[in-house]
């Protein structure tokens, strides 16, 4: 297959599983779009909704000069709208345009019915059965982007070396947490939606030394005296810590507990049953995916009394938490990492481009 990569900038979420593709003899061109924008701030703001010619100009030479399967653009609105205006008249590729965000779809937005919407996006590509279940419960937007048009595309998940337990003590004295606390641990800014009031609570309800950890930027005042007050003692702020996947051998057990809509995806919880961690997630959004309850982790309900009778079950049964943590780094091995996501993106550009061959030759 001859692929074709557009982009604004270089960062491309998919790409370790673009690699993987052209290790098995897939032909991948990459396109950034950022270069060939106007300079001047107000310029570049208004050319991101109407693409000048010299851009359209741009795409229509990449595409006839490489002649791409199909084309997958990344999670941006203008980057996909000047891939459509470049394609008119042209039906033959396949196009996927990637969406992260649950929300933020807009049925009045004109952009939306141009790139979302339009029956020339073959497919938009999301990564989580949580997020399409949450649109498909929306009646409106069901009826302009029904199931049969997005493509469930998990994120890559990188396989980290399994620590040693002397990888395991450097690291918590490194960040001077005790070597015989049982941490529950979470990685994340702190924001609202990121109920870690909730979760403070119920770990500090568990007591005999459990220890709540937060990786990440801090909130505004307020929250922060929130948190403070709920964790007590049992809270450890770390603060940001770059690569933060690389810390996860410091945590007994990782949780998530996302108000609604929830996550969707989790790359942190993601990463974590990649270091061979159950993990704790409300039973909706995207984490809930990443789980099998009972078996990985453990889908709960939003009450603060159920997430601390987890935490205190796991803490006192050491042998049903290393299993479920080693069935966690099976999961995202079989199910999330680089070669299975590339082995699903060869599905579905299968799927859409004979999709496309035919709707054209129809």
């Amino acid at each position: 297959m001859h692929i074709l990569i557009v982009s604004e900038d270089n960062w491309l979420l998919y790409d370790d599983a673009f690699r993987e593709l052209e290790a098995r003899g897939h032909v991948v061109r990459r396109l950034t779009l950022a270069e060939h924008r106007p300079r001047a701030k107000r310029l570049r703001k208004i050319a991101r909704y109407l693409p000048g010619k010299a851009l359209l100009d741009l795409l229509r030479r990449e595409i006839g000069a490489f002649q791409p399967d199909i084309i997958q653009v990344t999670a941006s609105r203008a980057t996909a709208l000047a891939v459509r205006l470049a394609l008119r008249g042209n039906p033959r590729p396949a196009m996927l345009f990637e969406r992260g965000a649950i929300g933020g779809l807009g049925l009045t937005n004109p952009i939306d019915w141009l790139t979302h919407f339009s029956a020339r996006v073959d497919a938009v590509v999301i990564p989580s059965y949580a997020m399409l279940n949450n649109w498909v419960g929306r009646p409106l937007l069901r009826r302009v982007l029904p199931p049969a048009r997005c493509e469930v595309l998990h994120h890559p998940v990188p396989m980290p070396a399994n620590p040693s337990a002397e990888d395991r003590v450097a690291l918590r004295e490194r960040l001077g947490l005790p070597a015989d606390a049982f941490i529950v641990g979470t990685v994340c800014n702190v924001r609202p939606i990121k109920n870690l009031v909730f979760l403070a609570r119920a770990v500090r309800a568990v007591g005999d030394g459990c220890l709540l950890a937060v990786v990440g930027r801090p909130g505004d005042d307020t929250l922060q005296a929130a948190l403070s007050e709920a964790g007590g003692d049992s809270l450890r702020e770390l603060g940001p810590i770059p690569d933060a996947a690389g810390i996860m051998p410091v945590f007994d057990l990782y949780a998530t507990p996302t108000r609604m809509p929830g996550e969707s995806f989790g790359m942190a919880p993601a990463e974590a049953m990649a270091a061979g961690l159950a993990v704790l997630t409300m039973a909706f959004g995207g984490t809930a995916d990443l789980i099998e309850d009972g078996f990985s982790g453990l889908a709960l309900p939003p009450r603060a009394q159920a997430w601390t009778a987890a935490i205190r079950e796991l803490m006192r049964d050491p042998e049903r938490l290393a299993a479920m943590g080693a069935e966690a780094r099976r999961r995202m091995r079989t199910r999330f990492s680089v070669e299975a996501v590339a082995d699903q993106l060869e599905r579905i550009y299968a799927r859409r481009i004979a999709q496309r061959a035919g709707d054209v030759g129809g």
